[in-house]
């Protein structure tokens, strides 16, 4: 073989070599992504849960705190006729 034969050869492996690790590589890829989508719709379908928890949790504590708003306006009504009686 003579230098350019081995050139020839040294370059049509470094190609194969290249184009088979980018092959490899892609199809590393494609099933990285096919996993974590997955995973996301996963993860989305918790947050969304968690979301809907925290609303009715909330909307709870609202619920919650309706009769005691509802005593204070009443005691502030009282107190005001109180101070209008004694001025």
């Amino acid at each position: 073989m003579n230098d350019d034969q081995i050139n020839d050869l040294k370059q049509l492996i470094a190609t194969t070599v290249q184009q088979a690790v980018k092959q490899e590589i892609t199809e590393a890829e494609v099933r990285i992504i096919a996993n974590l989508g997955g995973q996301i719709e996963a993860l989305d379908a918790k947050v969304d849960d968690l979301r809907e928890e925290m609303r009715d949790g909330f909307a709870g504590v609202g619920d919650a705190f309706a009769p005691a708003n509802d005593q204070i306006e009443d005691h502030e009504k009282r107190i005001t006729t109180l101070e209008q009686q004694a001025a």
